[in-house]
């Protein structure tokens, strides 16, 4: 009986350890970017940073959605990349959809590896103007008015 319980407590170890040791391995898709979308902009790119215990070709899907409504999906096939660790970026067509200022853009995405699905966490974007603030107009008009001074005091010469 000694025996029994030896056994199944040193096989219920080895499975414990080794669910830990393949959750510490187990593969991360972790969103970058875009950092800032612009109101009018036709297109934007979504980037991440991929991680796996293995080499071996996965795909990643992504979902791109403006105020809550859907406007882009697509599946990119990535054949063997031969490292352990992969920088995914995928242009997204906004042309269909053009997002104004104040937008909400919520980008999802999934990394299928191995068959299996891990999610990344969603990377939201608020859309900012592309009005230029008014400090860049006035440097733009002050060196103006000195180009324009500068060409008066060249007529009087």
């Amino acid at each position: 009986m000694r025996r029994i319980l030896v056994g199944i407590s040193t096989a219920l170890a080895v499975w414990f350890g080794s669910t830990l040791v393949a959750e510490a391995q187990s593969p991360t898709i972790t969103p970058t970017g875009p950092l800032s979308v612009t109101a009018g902009s036709s297109s934007t790119t979504y980037t991440a940073t991929i991680t796996y215990p293995t080499s071996m070709g996965f795909a990643v899907k992504l979902w791109v959605y403006k105020n809550g409504n859907q406007i882009h999906s697509s599946t990119t096939s990535i054949p063997d990349p031969g490292t352990t660790t992969y920088y995914f970026s995928k242009n997204v067509d906004l042309s269909n959809c053009v997002p104004a200022a104040g937008d909400t853009l919520l980008f999802k995405a999934q990394l299928l590896y191995n068959r299996n699905t891990y999610n990344a966490a969603d990377w939201t974007v608020i859309v900012s103007s592309t009005r230029p603030t008014s400090k860049v107009t006035s440097v733009g008009q002050t060196s103006k008015l000195a180009l324009q001074s500068v060409e008066r005091d060249r007529r009087k010469e």
